[in-house]
Parts: structure tokens; C-alpha cells; sequence
């Protein structure tokens, strides 16, 4: 596991939430993630989403890619993913590739500018953003 990787920590177990959609009944509820047994029926689709980002997303209008904020350093500096071309509304599957940041590199969403202060050196799009 790389120092980037590594920094994205797991909420304390417990904590995670989980979303239920009941489209037979048209119900759409809110519960504990250890609630999923008591919710699930045989034939029942469970999708998780294990994506450890805040819910903050920055299109960049840099670069045609986006970076999602997956948490905020005492420092202030921010781990973020980079994603390829595309906008909330695309499946990650179907975006483009991630641009390729360096060290130094400035990115802008709207008037808000930002450096790459680091890039995990196993995977480019994990990068270390200071606002």
C-alpha cells in the first residue's frame, strides 16, 4: 500500500451508512451499513459503492478531468482521485483516462487554483492537491 493510499483511512466499523431502494414499494431509506442482513431478501442486488471520497467533486476546467476530494490532511492539503473526462453523471467505467500530473502542477476549477504537492508513484491518479 502506498503513503496515498494508505492516508484514505476506512471510517471507524460501524459508522458506514447504507442507502436501501425499495422500487416495488417506491420507499427509499436510510440505515446503519451492519443493518444489510436484516434488509436483504434471496434475489435481492446489493450494489456498494467503496469509493472513499467526501462528498466533493472538482471539475477542472485545467484539464478535462475531475478531482474527487477523498480526504482533507492536517495540513489542509487534500488526497484526491483524478478522474478522466466526464461529469458525476458518467460511469467511472466509461471515462477517459486520467491526466498524467507532476509535482508543481497547477489546476483550476473555476477561480479556485490548486498544486499537485504529490503524485503516488504506483498509481498517477492518486494525487496530494494544496488549495
Amino acid at each position: 500500500m502506498t503513503a496515498l493510499a494508505a492516508a484514505v483511512r476506512p471510517r471507524a466499523f460501524g459508522s458506514e451508512r447504507l442507502l436501501a431502494v425499495d422500487p416495488g414499494h417506491g420507499l427509499v431509506s436510510q440505515h446503519a451499513f451492519r443493518e444489510l442482513p436484516s434488509l436483504l431478501s434471496p434475489g435481492d442486488l446489493a450494489v456498494l459503492n467503496d469509493a472513499a471520497t467526501l462528498p466533493a467533486a472538482l471539475r477542472l476546467t485545467s484539464h478535462d478531468a475531475e478531482l474527487r476530494l477523498a480526504t482533507r490532511e492536517p495540513n489542509g492539503d487534500f488526497l484526491a482521485v483524478a478522474l478522466g473526462a466526464g461529469t458525476f453523471r458518467t460511469p467511472t467505467e466509461a471515462r477517459g483516462p486520467a491526466p498524467s500530473f507532476a509535482v508543481g502542477d497547477r489546476v483550476r476549477s473555476g477561480s479556485l487554483e490548486a498544486t499537485i504537492v504529490a503524485v503516488d508513484p504506483n498509481d498517477a491518479a492518486l494525487v496530494q492537491v494544496r488549495y
